[in-house]
């Protein structure tokens, strides 16, 4: 009994060992079968890589200057084992795209149309300059149209705009506080074109092109950037009125007159965008008018000026002053002079004349 039992156990042992050696064959073949498959599927994507499928469309929309293949044609790998193999490829590659597509895709054909424009190429074009470029075509799958219309994406400035901002800039010219009851009129003097611009982001500046005009018609110069480049410029001309509630003449005035409360008036007058007018009669009461003003002028500052605080022929003292001494001369003036200005004067002690600068109605100082 004992020995059968041990003959049976024997047995198990060996037919254990067995089973076990078997086990590890099939696993070993099964570890070698997968190692064949990768390599094969590796060996085949490096082989494929080469070929790729280039589908062209019918019309294509794009933003910049120069037109690249991937702008008009979906690009892509011609097989799924080989899609699978360049996706592994681009994650060890920085910049995420398998290097022969990106080199497809940044083929240049040829500079785009001006903006708002197109440009129609044929196929047989498109492989010429893939060509030139270094690739073969023959080694690519083409597809899609025979030819393709590119539009150059633009941005387009309507009249509407150009006046807007004619408007804006003038009006913050003329005030920057405008006063109740002032009215602001601003039309072309002819028609104004659509500007066509680079598509992105837009800034127009304006500027004075003559400081003022006499007619009402201001030139206006723009220059529009997209990106912040420089793309057009152009010069409009405006006819401007600007109404305002402002200080003129209430009569006839003579030159040199010292201005009073009679002789002036608040009036609606298109001013134009001279800056140089008052609001106030208060601003010019005892103010000398430099010139003869008409009944009805608008009175701007060039035409009034302080009156003179000491006059030719009055008797003054001259003064000499610094930290550590002070010196006083009796003098007489040569000429009028408003406070603040230089005039001459002749020392009555010396008889000599020197300039001196006007401090009040009977002091004048001389630098030192």
């Amino acid at each position: 009994m004992i020995r059968v039992i041990r003959d049976f156990s024997s047995y198990g042992d060996q037919a254990l060992k067995k089973f076990r050696s078997k086990r590890v064959i099939e696993a070993s073949a099964l570890r070698a079968c997968i190692l064949c498959f990768m390599v094969s599927l590796l060996l085949t994507g490096v082989s494929s890589a080469e070929k790729v499928s280039v589908t062209i469309a019918e019309d294509a929309l794009i933003n910049g200057r120069d037109i690249y293949l991937g702008d008009i044609a979906a690009i892509e790998s011609a097989s799924e084992s080989v899609q699978a193999f360049e996706k592994s490829l681009s994650k060890r590659v920085q910049g995420g795209e398998a290097p022969l597509l990106d080199k497809i895709r940044k083929i240049l054909i040829c500079p785009a149309a001006e903006p708002g424009s197109s440009v129609t190429l044929h196929s047989s074009f498109i492989k010429s300059r893939v060509r030139q470029q270094g690739v073969s075509p023959e080694s690519i799958l083409w597809g899609g149209s025979q030819q393709t219309t590119i539009q150059t994406r633009c941005t387009r400035m309507s009249p509407e705009e150009l006046i807007s901002s004619a408007e804006k800039f003038l009006k913050a010219m003329v005030d920057s506080n405008p006063k109740p009851g002032s009215r602001f009129n601003l039309q072309p003097v002819s028609e104004i074109k659509p500007a066509i611009l680079p598509y992105g982001e837009v800034n127009i500046k304006v500027e004075t092109v003559s400081p003022s005009s006499s007619s009402g018609v201001i030139p206006l110069r723009f220059i529009i950037s997209v990106n912040g480049r420089d793309c057009e410029k152009r010069v409009i001309p405006f006819k401007v009125e600007v109404i305002r509630e402002v200080v003129v003449a209430a009569r006839s005035v003579d030159a040199h007159k010292i201005l009073d409360a009679d002789d002036l008036c608040i009036a609606s007058r298109d001013t134009g965008i001279d800056s140089g007018v008052f609001f106030e009669k208060s601003d010019l009461i005892g103010k000398r008018a430099k010139r003869a003003m008409p009944k009805d002028a608008i009175v701007f500052r060039g035409m009034v000026e302080d009156p003179p605080i000491i006059k030719q022929g009055d008797v003054v003292t001259i003064l000499i002053e610094s930290p550590v001494f002070r010196i006083t001369a009796q003098g007489k003036a040569k000429e009028d002079g408003i406070r603040g200005q230089i005039i001459k004067v002749v020392n009555t002690s010396s008889m000599k004349e020197i300039t001196a600068q006007v401090v009040s109605e009977k002091l004048v100082q001389v630098a030192f």
